[in-house]
Parts: structure tokens; sequence; C-alpha cells
């Protein structure tokens, strides 16, 4: 729903009242990333995961990402994303902590996760100038997760 909202895409929102309360006329790229899917178990798997969600951003949105780290390679994504719309980026993120929970049985893949994920999170605040607004959803606490 909210990357429905901030991509502009009124019809889906015709009855509701955002629709009457909504500028349409502004429409933000959004980052949509989420780890409700895909393989964490494995060593790497969480990078091969984030990199297969940035390239599909990197095509839809027609930018050539040069960085190779993941977390490095979403902070250029939004950045370029910014200087190209022209628009500060909205950036969604399902399932924040799925990699870590799912690892809680193997604490060395868990602290892996964790620190990649702390790495690429970090990410949102130091992109700050080139955020419009951020909404991340899981299954416990930020705080608790220690990202």
């Amino acid at each position: 729903m909210l990357q429905a909202l901030f991509e502009g895409r009124r019809e889906l929102f015709q009855g509701l009242a955002a629709h009457d309360q909504w500028d349409w006329s502004v429409r933000r790229p959004v980052v949509h990333l989420s780890f409700g899917g895909g393989l964490y178990t494995e060593p790497g798997g969480l990078h091969d995961n984030l990199l297969a969600q940035l390239q599909l951003h990197e095509f839809a949105s027609d930018i050539t990402l040069s960085a190779v780290a993941g977390p490095d390679r979403f902070a250029e994504l939004l950045i370029k994303l910014h200087y190209k719309s022209g628009r500060r980026v909205v950036v969604l993120v399902d399932e924040y902590d799925k990699p870590v929970t799912e690892n809680l049985d193997e604490p060395d893949l868990a602290r892996a996760n964790r620190d990649y994920l702390r790495a690429l999170y970090a990410n949102i605040k130091e992109c700050d100038a080139h955020i419009r607004f951020s909404f991340l959803t899981g299954v416990s606490k930020f705080s608790k997760v220690s990202l």
C-alpha cells in the first residue's frame, strides 16, 4: 500500500480516504526490499539475496551500480535514484530481521547476518538526505536484534 501511494497509483485508492487526501502529483522512487523469502541458512545467502533484489531495482530504474558490497550498492542506489528522479527516495523493508531470527539455532550465522544487516541499515541513516520516508517491518523489536 505504501509503495502504491508513493508511486502515485491513484486508481488503487478509489473510494478510500487516501484518494482525496494524497498529493498524487508527486511520485517518488521506491526501493522495496523483502527478506521474507530467500535462503539465509547458508553463509552468503543474505548477500546473494540482497544483490538480486538490488539488481532488479537497478534494471527497472535504468541505473548502473558500481559498488561491490551489498550495503554499498544499496547506498549507491539511493543516491543515484534521488539524483535521477530529482525526488528523495522511499525505502520499504519487509521482514527486516528474518535473516537473523531464522538462524537463532546457528549463532555464528545469526551474528554474521546481523552484522551484514547492520551495515545495510546504517545506510538508511547515512543517506538521510536522499530519503523521504523509510518503513521497516519485522517480528522482533529493532533494539532487541541489535541492528
